[in-house]
This record gives C-alpha cells, structure tokens and sequence, in this order.
C-alpha cells in the first residue's frame, strides 16, 4: 500500500503515521500483514525514471513489478485532510483505475475516500480537500 503523506511531513512522522496506519488496518479491515511504503520513498526510488510528476504519478498507480507482474500498489492511502498536487493526481488515477483508495482520517479511523474537491487555491501545486465516508461491511 503507497501511503501518501503531506509534503511537509518528516521521515519521523511518516514511520509515525505508518504504524497509526498499520494499527487502523489490523482494527477495521482486519489485515494483520502488508507493506506500507511512504509515497516519498517511492519518489526517491522511482521519480527519475519516470521523468516527470505526470508520468510518475500514473505509472505510480499503473505499474507492475517485473518479475511477478503484479501491480507494484494494490491500494493508497492519503494522510490529512488536505492533499497536494501529486497525492491528488495519485488519488485521481487509482480511482479510475478501480483500485482501493483510503482517506487516514484526523480520527485515526481507516475511511474510503469518496473524492477530492479543489480548495480553488490558484496555486501551480493545487491542492484539494479530501472527503472520505466510513468504511462498511459492503467495502
């Protein structure tokens, strides 16, 4: 699971969040086992081959790993309530895509994330307002 963090966020924080995270997935989905990888180390190991944000952020969702041709992220995950531009064209492309994609919301409870809405900032980064429901016996 890519586990998309806001930029702003230290390594400490994320090895933080990721056993919030971990913890929410053992409580409300059951899961005793899977790998989070921050979406910053994604970025460090895979960013140049991709070339830009567009490409990495599709390939990040649409990629396969080579030697079991199984999806390099089977689910993402965004952390906060506020996402930027590449957490957000991450999140774009998975749902498009039919994969999982969860909100970690404020409560520290697991949620689905419903959809992302522009905060209208006019910034080049955008930024979008995150709005997820909680998780039900359907999902």
């Amino acid at each position: 699971m890519l586990v998309c963090f806001p930029r702003i966020t230290s390594p400490e924080q994320e090895v933080e969040g990721c056993a919030q995270l971990s913890r929410a997935l053992r409580t409300d989905l059951g899961l005793d086992s899977i790998t989070l990888v921050p979406a910053r180390v994604w970025w460090e190991q895979s960013f140049a081959a991709a070339g830009n944000y567009d490409t990495w952020c599709r390939e990040t969702v649409s990629g396969h790993d080579y030697w079991t041709r199984q999806p390099r992220f089977h689910a993402f995950t965004l952390m906060g309530g506020v996402v930027g531009r590449a957490n957000g064209n991450i999140a774009q492309h998975a749902m498009e895509a039919g994969r999982a994609v969860f909100h970690f919301a404020e409560d520290q409870r697991l949620r689905v994330l419903t959809r992302l809405v522009p905060t209208n900032s006019g910034s080049w980064a955008e930024e979008w307002y995150v709005e997820s429901s909680p998780i039900s016996a359907q999902d």
